[in-house]
């Protein structure tokens, strides 16, 4: 996360850890990784006991309306159910939280679930950035074993030297004078993308969701500037 954040970035930390437990965690990861953070830095650690970490008064020290982006991890130190029982509750409440403090803002964190069941509440009110690590787990195991090929394509996807995903504007790949386009086909995009080095398209955002490999891919579509692509890079 360090090397696709941009310079100066900082994150508050909400947890059931201590502040030193935190820091120790956050030292000994840059020492086994041999990598030390240079565009994140920790700007404040909130320390809230395990069984408040849903209350609303604790949340709403939280100034949500100002981050750009919020990340909600599973504890699933107990067992993967409980942990999606809080993982959905504190959603709930930041969520009615935005509301009031920010109605024009839309309220969409990245969220770490492991059951379906978790999946299915959390859409229904509207999230729709959720990530079930369990499933992604199960899913890489049976890649490896239908074919040991597929192993050396998710290390390099997934290593930090090797290739990575990313969310890219459309601009970033114009040049300079080189106007927006107000339709765009998926196979445009392709060469578009092509135009950089060792950079690929496997999709874009349609109407706030993101789709990978779309089946239409000569077919034309608006585009606007709040439209994104998804690459893989070679970093």
């Amino acid at each position: 996360m360090d090397s696709m954040t941009g310079p100066g970035s900082e994150v508050d930390l909400y947890c059931s850890l201590s502040e030193e437990e935190v820091q120790d965690i956050v030292s000994n990861s840059q020492k086994m990784t041999e990598h030390s953070y240079e565009n994140i830095s920790i700007r404040r650690i909130i320390s809230t006991p395990s069984d408040a970490m849903t209350s609303m008064y604790r949340i709403k020290d939280l100034p949500l309306e100002t981050y750009d982006y919020i990340i909600l991890l599973a504890n699933a130190a107990e067992s993967v159910d409980r942990a999606d029982e809080q993982t959905v509750a504190m959603v709930l409440q930041m969520k009615s939280l935005m509301a009031q403090r920010d109605p024009e803002k839309d309220f969409q964190p990245l969220v770490e679930i492991c059951t379906p069941t978790a999946e299915e509440q959390l859409s229904a009110v509207g999230i729709q950035n959720l990530c079930n690590s369990t499933l992604l787990v199960s899913k890489a195991l049976a890649m490896v074993a239908i074919s040991t090929v597929n192993y050396g394509v998710l290390s390099d996807l997934l290593s930090p030297d090797g290739n990575q995903l990313d969310i890219m504007d459309l601009a970033d790949y114009l040049a300079e004078g080189e106007s927006l386009p107000t339709f765009l086909t998926f196979a445009e995009a392709a060469a578009i993308v092509g135009r950089a080095a060792q950079q690929v398209l496997i999709g874009w955002s349609e109407e706030g969701e993101y789709v990978i490999n779309p089946k239409s891919k000569l077919v034309p579509r608006p585009w606007s500037s709040e439209d994104r692509f998804v690459v893989i890079k070679d970093v």
